[in-house]
């Protein structure tokens, strides 16, 4: 009878080890937007090796199937809480409150979630730190669209403060000259038509100027934009260099704890959250001889869990 090896059950402590060192992997930075960086996989089955030298786990198809059964659920578990009305009970024993009526518009919703009833789920919150995504959205873009559109229909109230404070201050209106508004035989004998002239030829050039003066105002409004953009790309440049030997510290970070004699890989994820807390403890564990690392794990150890 030929044995199918490519099915096999976890055991429970096989799990934990699996579910410790995915979060050992987000912690020391291989984490991507949607899912793990590439060579995650090898990392994994390095630390299954190492807890269960003689293990018959293979990457493929054992560890990918159990990370996708797992995603699976948690999906399930994700669109099952967050209805209205649906949580876990007040027992701590990660089962699901739910009546019958809402049981059956979940089995509609999701035939995945057809098996999850009266089960208990202990991984959830593990599974919304490995699984779970983080979105940020930007709002320079949006915030510029909404400012030239409030420029376009308010007609630029501004500009027309600017032509009531200098009719104020030469008694002229905007675009007319001034030197016809000082009074002389001449101006008093001028006829209505060269008035109305006048006027008509103010209006045209004051409609003129404010489209012009409304574009200018959104040149003004993109060139600011654009300052802004450069400032905070400035503040960038300045940090990638900076993030960018953190990050390669935080990368080291789990790599040295395993070549440190004498600590469980549990011992290793909680040194590694502990010294990732902080950018000192990281700063100052990178920089401490190899004969000290020890040591000084041991007491972050007994002083933080």
């Amino acid at each position: 009878m030929k044995i199918d090896r490519t099915r096999r059950s976890w055991s429970p402590r096989e799990e934990e080890v699996l579910l410790s060192t995915m979060k050992g992997l987000i912690v020391t930075g291989w984490k991507a937007d949607n899912g793990f960086r590439g060579g995650y996989l090898s990392r994994i089955m390095e630390a299954l090796k190492r807890e269960f030298p003689r293990t018959d786990l293979k990457t493929s198809p054992h560890i990918t199937s159990k990370i996708s059964q797992w995603k699976k659920s948690y999906n399930s578990l994700c669109g099952i809480l967050g209805r209205s009305g649906v949580g876990f009970n007040l027992h701590n024993d990660y089962k699901i409150d739910y009546d019958d009526d809402q049981w059956e518009q979940i089995i509609k919703a999701d035939k995945e979630a057809r098996n999850m009833r009266f089960k208990s789920w202990p991984m959830w919150d593990a599974w919304k730190e490995i699984f779970g995504k983080d979105r940020a959205v930007g709002t320079t873009a949006a915030d510029l669209g909404e400012m030239s559109k409030e420029v376009c229909s308010t007609g630029v109230p501004f500009l027309e403060n600017r032509d009531s404070e200098y009719v104020a201050s030469t008694g002229a209106p905007f675009g007319a000259n001034p030197q016809n508004t000082k009074s002389s035989p001449q101006g008093l004998d001028q006829t209505a038509s060269d008035n109305d002239n006048e006027t008509q030829s103010a209006q045209k050039k004051n409609k003129k100027r404010k489209v012009v003066d409304r574009s200018d105002i959104l040149l003004e409004m993109l060139a600011k934009s654009n300052e802004d953009i450069n400032s905070r790309l400035d503040k960038l440049t300045n940090r990638i260099g900076y993030e960018f030997d953190v990050s390669k510290a935080r990368n080291e970070v789990f790599p040295i704890l395993g070549d440190i004699q004498g600590l469980t890989i549990g011992q290793q994820l909680d040194a590694a959250r502990i010294i990732l807390e902080k950018v000192q403890r990281l700063d100052l564990f990178m920089s401490l001889p190899e004969a000290f690392r020890h040591t000084y794990v041991v007491r972050m150890l007994e002083k933080h869990t």
